[in-house]
């Protein structure tokens, strides 16, 4: 970017406009990657999605609500013997729109939750066990 405005600007005034316009961009950038810092703290990790203080989903990618919960299907392969044998699965997951994954919630044993009940483990208390 500082050579394509620097080719605008004559030869002996380019150490005088560079040094300034690259360290311009580079706090630019800096400031960028500490606003998605705090967007970060914002939120917390749980059930492979972040989670805001009012127990709703976001997508941990681009950080937008997850709003689709869908019922999908798919296809499992299983060795019977010789063969493979396809067999038909359905599991329920959030699909995000705008970067397009889909984003299945799983515990810390990795069985699948439902919806609600990752909600209800949000919101209850943490055994102390």
């Amino acid at each position: 970017m500082t050579f394509v405005i620097a080719s605008f600007l004559p030869s002996e005034n380019l150490i005088y406009w560079g040094l300034p316009l690259f360290s311009t961009a580079l706090i630019a950038v800096a400031g960028f990657r500490g606003w998605r810092k705090h967007l970060h703290r914002r939120f917390f990790f749980r059930f492979n999605i972040l989670w805001d203080k009012k127990s709703q989903p976001f997508c941990p990618g681009c950080l937008s609500p997850l709003t689709d919960w869908q019922k999908l299907s798919s296809w499992k392969f299983a060795n019977l013997g010789s063969r493979t044998v396809r067999n038909r699965i359905t599991y329920q997951a959030f699909l995000c729109r705008k970067c397009r994954k889909i984003l299945r919630l799983t515990d810390e044993d990795g069985f699948e939750l439902t919806f609600a009940q990752a909600r209800e483990r949000l919101r209850s208390p943490a055994d102390e066990s």
